[in-house]
């Protein structure tokens, strides 16, 4: 799952951290100064955690654009929420509401239960089945269903290889370890930077959600369409 964390707390930024530590996680945090809430590329993540130090109703503002754009998960942190607020928030598009000081085990069950519903609503939807993803080993590159071809690098092609020979299928993490020589115990992060990457390039290449998901306590999953064009095979010379 990735993560926006916009926060000036470094507490909470290290809450947050320690969380998402054991899971298929991939956290970004932005101070307030360094983005604006509501414009941040929100398809390059699957859940916005927002703690920001401003009035009520800027917040809400904040929320509600972000759910304008998006149906990426919401979740706030604040000091304190009366009622109607708690309301107002909900309709404005958060997805849980949290007071600080925040508590370990309700924002694991708070993350759990966006991780559960994100994955849910990925799954491919029947309109978009036939319309396939096509990687083509021999170019060394990304077909999108609609035509649009994305240019891979040798570790892009080697993380997503095994994905589309097994799709619809959670696959293990050292399993997609290919782009490295060795699986070692940093191969687990550079996974995540490398997907991470991949997702961001192909979704600002064709503008719209690339179907490869995180499979939470196990590695990744393609849930779209897929084709493999696989690479020439040499022809031996005559005797």
């Amino acid at each position: 799952m990735r993560i926006a964390l916009i926060s000036d707390n470094p507490h909470l930024a290290r809450l947050v951290e320690q969380v998402t530590a054991g899971r298929t996680s991939l956290v970004n945090h932005l101070r307030t100064s360094e983005c604006v809430p509501a414009n941040i590329g929100l398809s390059h993540f699957d859940l916005v955690i927002l703690d920001l130090c401003t009035s009520r109703q800027q917040e809400l503002n904040i929320v509600s654009e972000i759910r304008r754009r998006s149906l990426i998960g919401i979740i706030l942190f604040t000091e304190y929420f009366s009622r109607e607020e708690r309301i107002a928030a909900r309709k404005a598009g958060a997805c849980n509401l949290l007071e600080k000081p925040v508590h370990v085990e309700e924002l694991n069950a708070a993350l759990a239960n966006i991780s559960y519903l994100s994955n849910t609503a990925m799954q491919p939807r029947e309109a978009d089945r036939g319309k396939a993803w096509v990687l083509d080993l021999e170019s060394q590159s990304l077909v999108a269903p609609a035509g649009q071809v994305v240019p891979l690098s040798s570790a892009e092609l080697a993380v997503l290889e095994p994905l589309f020979r097994q799709t619809h299928t959670p696959m293990k993490r050292e399993d997609l370890h290919g782009f490295r020589r060795n699986w070692t115990p940093t191969s687990s992060r550079s996974l995540d930077v490398v997907i991470s990457k991949l997702r961001s390039k192909v979704e600002l290449e064709i503008a719209e959600p690339f179907p490869l998901r995180s499979a939470r306590g196990i590695g990744y999953i393609f849930v779209g369409t897929a084709r493999l064009i696989a690479r020439q095979e040499a022809i031996p010379a005559a005797l």
